[in-house]
């Protein structure tokens, strides 16, 4: 009679690792995320030469919240459909940026510019499909659902830095997150999370 009792705790064992192996990133030598986008809309992480070369030296924008020492600057595209917020970090050089984001819509505070849409570096835009996003960054993210959205996120963490991505900006820790509903991409941020 123990049998069948093992072999129920088995087969339940072998399911949750199942489940488990589905939700968690993909660790070991095959998912180092090597390709990691660094631009938005000729912006590079870190880097104020680009920003400015961009926006110009005078165009920073409005924060969305001067309070706080992480704020947001956020422009517009000419026809107000996205929204590229691009995200300082306390301490960083005035318009070097740590964090990108790209979202459907327009905020308030958001300065317009003459693009028509935001792209990464990677080529990455509003309106690609998962299955495109997963081909240029591979398997190595964790996935979360909350109804009809899924959001895959990418993640490096080195201490102390050895990939290329951390070593240009000197920091432990890069993400990247795509959002779609109903398959298509409607928001996506890469950077780094402030330390």
């Amino acid at each position: 009679m123990k049998t069948p009792a093992f072999i129920i705790a088995a087969l339940a064992l072998t399911v949750s690792l199942a489940s488990y192996a589905h939700a968690a990133p993909k660790k070991g030598p095959g998912c180092l995320l090597p390709n990691a986008d660094t631009t938005l809309h000729g912006i590079t992480l870190g880097d104020y030469k680009s920003t400015e070369k961009v926006l110009g030296r005078d165009r920073r924008g409005a924060p969305d919240n001067p309070d706080t020492d992480f704020p947001w600057y956020a422009f517009a595209s000419r026809n107000g459909q996205e929204t590229m917020r691009l995200r300082r970090h306390a301490g960083d050089v005035v318009d070097s940026y740590m964090e990108f984001e790209v979202r459907r819509g327009t905020d308030e505070k958001a300065v317009p510019l003459a693009a028509n849409r935001f792209v990464s570096g990677k080529g990455v835009k509003l309106g690609m499909s998962r299955q495109a996003v997963v081909a240029l960054f591979g398997p190595c993210f964790r996935a979360t659902r909350n109804g009809k959205t899924e959001t895959l996120r990418y993640e490096i963490e080195e201490d102390p830095p050895r990939s290329r991505v951390l070593k240009n900006a000197n920091m432990p820790q890069y993400y990247a997150e795509y959002e779609f509903e109903d398959g298509k991409l409607v928001r996506f941020a890469f950077g780094h999370d402030p330390v």
